[in-house]
């Protein structure tokens, strides 16, 4: 059943609601109630449209997005609810993984949402970068732990205790994509803020974990950062390749040839034209680097450039500076990567590695700045190199890197 939205909440069957954005159509099936906003859809690679859209749905054990077996404790005490949401974020992040091994978990954090009696439960907020097929989402989630009919919710003081496999999560989604993330931000931040939980399915107090308890959330990605692209050669074939010839001579074919860039005849192929089309006249250029904190210098540094052309972004990069050892110095080869533009700020973060815990994974002794500049202004910067401060969660190196693009 489809409807306008006009001050509707979208209510699961827990109690979980939410207020979509207003004018999105309302969509009730099976797996949950959700809305979408049919004004904002984009078309893929495919022409298969894919619009913003918000869900809210019941997380099961073997269900979508769960590993087998995930739920309660096995006994009620404050460790249930942090294992109950623990393992259903875990689910969810490997779900994600799975779908798209370039996916990026820009962060990862607890929220207070209320209850309608007026009380508050801790719930776990994920916000990942995905792809939708070939279209790149950016897909929040809050998990909200619950407790099931075998708990006797609401039959007293010990009611939404998690106990004995009764547990649940409800799921609160919103997948916008990043296409229209910046048109459409602040109204999916406002309909994530009117969540509600139901007071009588809130676990009970005493299962209400505190922060201390979610140190797994610094670690939910771990070992599924930055995957390199296939394609690389070395920095000299790099510069000749795009300063050379329109054919280059046979000694100088091997490199460029083995990352896409050139035929065999010595001619550039359609990559390798976009890619050299992005470094003498790219629409926007941002360009992120690693120098010494000492004495600023950049030299033997990691760094990567981000080359807009159109609706296309080159990518140039040396070996992430978390892959470098406290003075080794940055390796000779370049990888290249064309992406579609909206999947660039993804690539930005994943390989400055600064992780979801908001664990900064940078070298020793180095400090990582991002500048932009456009060609009107070759030589004098759009603003200024920002720093990327320790404290910088990915999703704010995302937000930074998205609206120096576009």
């Amino acid at each position: 059943m489809d409807a306008m939205t006009a001050g509707r909440r979208l209510v699961a069957p827990s109690g979980t609601s939410l207020q979509p954005p207003l004018g999105w159509v309302v969509v009730d099936d099976v797996t949950g109630t959700g809305a979408r906003a049919s004004a904002a859809s984009l078309a893929d690679a495919s022409g298969r449209h894919v619009a913003a859209q918000v869900d809210v749905r019941r997380l099961r054990p073997g269900g979508p997005g769960a590993v087998i077996g995930w739920g309660a404790s096995s006994a009620p005490g404050p460790g249930s609810v942090s294992e109950l949401l623990e393992q259903a974020a875990r689910s969810r992040v490997v779900a994600a993984f799975a779908d798209d091994p370039r996916a990026v978990l820009l962060d990862a954090r607890t929220v207070v949402l209320p209850t309608d009696g007026g009380r508050e439960v801790t719930a776990v907020r994920l916000d990942v970068v995905e792809h939708d097929m070939t279209t790149p989402v950016v897909r929040t989630s809050i998990l909200v732990p619950g407790a099931g009919a075998g708990a006797g919710a609401g039959a007293g003081a010990g009611a939404g205790v998690v106990a004995g496999g009764a547990g649940w999560v409800d799921e609160v989604s919103v997948t916008v994509p990043v296409a229209h993330h910046r048109a459409l931000v602040q109204a999916l931040e406002e309909t994530l803020a009117s969540v509600r939980v139901a007071d009588g399915a809130v676990p009970s107090p005493g299962s209400v974990l505190d922060g201390q308890q979610h140190g797994w959330l610094a670690t939910l990605d771990q070992d599924r950062w930055y995957v390199p692209p296939e394609a690389w050669l070395g920095a000299e074939e790099l510069d000749i390749f795009v300063r050379g010839s329109h054919r280059l001579a046979p000694a100088h074919r091997p490199g460029p040839v083995r990352a896409g860039l050139l035929a065999p005849s010595g001619t550039a192929t359609t990559t390798g034209e976009l890619v050299r089309r992005a470094v003498h006249r790219p629409d926007v250029r941002v360009h992120v680097r690693a120098a010494h904190a000492q004495d600023g210098s950049a030299d033997g540094m990691a760094s990567m450039v981000v080359d807009r052309v159109g609706t296309w972004a080159v990518i140039r990069s040396t070996p992430p500076p978390g892959a470098l050892a406290p003075g080794q110095p940055v390796a000779a080869h370049r990888y290249v990567e064309v992406v579609d533009l909206a999947a660039a700020p993804a690539r930005v973060v994943a390989w400055t590695s600064t992780g979801p815990g908001r664990a900064f994974r940078a070298p020793e002794g180095a400090v990582l700045s991002l500048g932009a500049s456009r060609p009107e202004g070759w030589g004098r910067p759009v603003g200024r190199a920002v720093a990327l401060e320790p404290w910088l969660s990915p999703r704010d190196v995302w937000h930074g890197v998205l609206t120096a693009l576009v």
